[in-house]
């Protein structure tokens, strides 16, 4: 049934469903040119089955969800916090917002140790000294 055939709907937004009693045809798709010898270019030569398994995360693990939400709850709120406070105790606008910038300032100092310190990133390991060798 092509476009033209359809019968109009009354308000000419709702879709319309094609006739089920209309069979549905695929035409195999044959490709008419000889074999490569070798590889195609920007084809890829894996095979399917060889394909590398999908990154495996442990469960209980972050996701890079919770670490931006961690980012927020440690480095952005508490700066927030503490000018919404000190500005409401009646220090002044700018050493209000210099206070909660250098809060900020601190905590993405420390939201590296946060995540270690959670599990959520591993330990770096430590270089040997290359004094001595053997």
């Amino acid at each position: 049934m092509t476009d033209q055939d359809r019968p109009a709907t009354p308000s000419g937004t709702e879709p319309v469903v094609d006739d089920p009693a209309e069979p549905v045809v695929d035409e195999p798709v044959v490709d008419e040119r000889p074999a490569a010898a070798g590889p195609v270019v920007g084809q890829s030569t894996r095979r399917p089955e060889a394909a590398r398994p999908a990154p495996f995360r442990p469960a209980g693990g972050a996701g890079i969800g919770s670490i931006f939400v961690l980012a927020f709850l440690v480095i952005l709120l508490p700066g927030v916090v503490l000018y919404l406070v000190t500005h409401a105790l009646g220090l002044g606008l700018a050493p209000s917002t210099l206070l909660g910038l250098l809060l900020v300032i601190v905590c993405l100092a420390l939201f590296p140790s946060v995540l270690v310190r959670l599990g959520w990133v591993k330990k770096r390991q430590r270089a040997k000294p290359a004094g001595r060798q053997r």
